[in-house]
């Protein structure tokens, strides 16, 4: 499969041999900058099936949606300007996000409480777990 971001507001979902879209994922109201699928751990317990991904967005929050479904099932919020660049943890308990506001921020799966690792000067492009979830 193959998961694609753009600046129509979406997220999709295209068959890797034929092309296909298979699914399209709603509900940003600005361009969707990232898209990244869950690690297996995370997907215990998706309603939809096939898993969970999340996007980053210019609307200044990060969504969480079951692949199967294309249903949202929550929002991160936090952000004072465009996400750059989002990544689970290894273990797929976690978010992490980075943005034009120079902030990395990382929030627990389905809660409100987040972590805000700031010092930039400027935009944070990217933010990444080390393999092992050890290191932001």
């Amino acid at each position: 499969q193959v998961l694609t971001a753009s600046d129509d507001r979406t997220a999709r979902l295209f068959n890797g041999l034929t092309g296909d879209c298979t699914r399209i994922f709603r509900g940003h109201r600005n361009a969707v900058r990232a898209a990244v699928f869950a690690p297996p751990r995370a997907n215990r317990g998706s309603g939809g099936g096939g898993g969970l991904l999340a996007t980053a967005s210019d609307d200044f929050s990060a969504k969480l949606f079951e692949v199967g479904t294309g249903r949202c099932t929550w929002t991160f919020k936090g952000h004072r300007n465009n996400i750059n660049g989002i990544d689970f943890s290894p273990c797929g308990q976690y978010v992490l996000t980075g943005s034009d506001d120079g902030t990395a921020k990382l929030f627990p799966l389905h809660a409100s409480a987040v972590w805000t690792f700031q010092g930039h000067r400027n935009v944070v492009n990217s933010a990444r777990f080390s393999p092992d979830g050890a290191r932001i």
